[in-house]
């Protein structure tokens, strides 16, 4: 993933994904865009952006429990589940609070 400095073009940071990670499904930027959510079908991952590290990261235990879509505000985060449920995490708390 790259952070780019959208006048110039010029790319400021770029977010490098391990090898062995899958493909990312979905990307949300939070609204002051300092921090950047992606999910892939096992992982979601929230970074960030102006020093490039992941600040939060959880992984689906389950193959039924899948992720598929993704909702990021501000302080929280809903996944959507394969099998037709949620996830929701306080990211104040890094806690899965309802499921």
């Amino acid at each position: 993933m790259m952070k780019l400095y959208f006048q110039t073009g010029e790319i400021l940071k770029q977010l490098t994904l391990t090898s062995s990670s899958l493909p990312i499904l979905l990307l949300s930027l939070r609204s002051d865009g300092l921090f950047l959510a992606y999910i892939s079908s096992r992982t979601i991952t929230v970074v960030d952006i102006i020093i490039g590290t992941n600040v939060f990261t959880t992984t689906c235990l389950s193959d039924e429990q899948f992720f598929n879509k993704l909702f990021y505000s501000s302080q929280m985060l809903i996944i959507g589940l394969i099998n037709g449920s949620c996830d929701v995490w306080n990211l104040r708390i890094c806690e899965k609070i309802m499921h």
